[in-house]
């Protein structure tokens, strides 16, 4: 494992952490704790594929081959379609528990942040299962 990959574990739970300590351990809280670790560990990851490509650039290697490709398009065409329903899902839910039942209402952030943390889920559960597919 790379020191690179290490520190940005490492920086995710420290801004996961602090992101509930400033939003107080309730549903929101939490979740925008996810959210934040989520978002700086794709960013570091990004980061950190970026300077890998850029030295196999350098070092006349392709970036990128078609196995690579097949692999993020497929993951990326399941992320969006269920990742669609989830949406959908959490539209009707809302509509119906405002509407007809008695359940709990999400608000706004809520929502939006289940909706991306589910999407973001499956389509890296979707890459995983890919790249041991193809």
């Amino acid at each position: 494992m790379r020191t690179r990959n290490i520190i940005t574990g490492v920086t995710a739970v420290i801004g996961g952490v602090y992101a509930v300590s400033q939003l107080g351990t309730g549903m929101f809280g939490i979740i925008s704790g996810v959210n934040v670790a989520v978002i700086i560990t794709i960013a570091g990851l990004f980061i950190g594929k970026r300077l890998d490509w850029k030295e196999e650039e350098e070092m006349g290697f392709k970036v990128e081959d078609e196995r690579t490709q097949l692999i993020d398009g497929k993951a990326s065409k399941v992320g969006f379609k269920f990742g669609n329903y989830v949406w959908l899902a959490l539209i009707y839910y809302d509509f119906t528990a405002e509407r007809y039942m008695p359940w709990p209402k999400f608000n706004s952030q809520e929502m939006l942040l289940f909706g991306l943390l589910f999407n973001l889920g499956i389509y890296f559960a979707s890459m995983l299962y890919y790249r041991k597919q193809v």
